[in-house]
């Protein structure tokens, strides 16, 4: 809409230069001018009203209604960049973490495709929790490879060879 307010006010002034006064043609672009400020105020709206992704994924939830209104900072979607999952444990125990690096080979053992999987290990938290009374810690696995049929959420059990 802003837009065909620019167009108009330009085509006054095109009709305008043949024959116009000096006062008509300054007012006429003078509605240009403000056409065209009332455009670039419509685009800033537009850019704070989209949501840009920082990477390439797929919309895996959607955590809003249509016409909620959403406060800055709001989680409004989750994204998922499909093409290289990782897998994540929650029970390594302090008597192994010790035994484990970043680097490290593990076998991911996803128990809904009843396939193993190789992989390395991309992070060891290093804040423990407890689970069940046991300090445990968060270990994450890059997958070698993306295995027909894997979902986020899916259970895998993870092997990592301690020496």
């Amino acid at each position: 809409m802003a837009w065909a307010s620019v167009e108009g006010a330009q085509a006054q002034v095109d009709m305008l230069q043949d024959g116009a006064t000096s006062e008509q043609l300054a007012a006429a672009q003078a509605a240009v001018a403000q056409a065209e400020a009332a455009l670039d105020s419509a685009r800033a709206s537009l850019n704070q009203a989209t949501l840009v992704a920082p990477f390439e994924g797929t919309v895996a939830h959607v955590q809003v209604a249509l016409g909620q209104i959403v406060m800055p900072g709001q989680v409004v979607i989750t994204l998922a960049e499909m093409h290289h999952l990782r897998a994540e444990t929650t029970d390594l125990s302090e008597r192994d973490v010790a035994r484990v690096q970043v680097g490290q080979e593990a076998t991911v053992f996803v128990e809904a495709l009843g396939v193993d999987v190789g992989g390395r290990l991309a992070l060891i938290s290093p804040l423990a929790s407890t689970l069940g009374g046991d300090v445990v810690y968060t270990v994450v696995v890059d997958l070698d490879e993306q295995p027909q049929g894997l979902r986020l959420g899916m259970s895998v059990e993870v092997e990592i060879a301690t020496e």
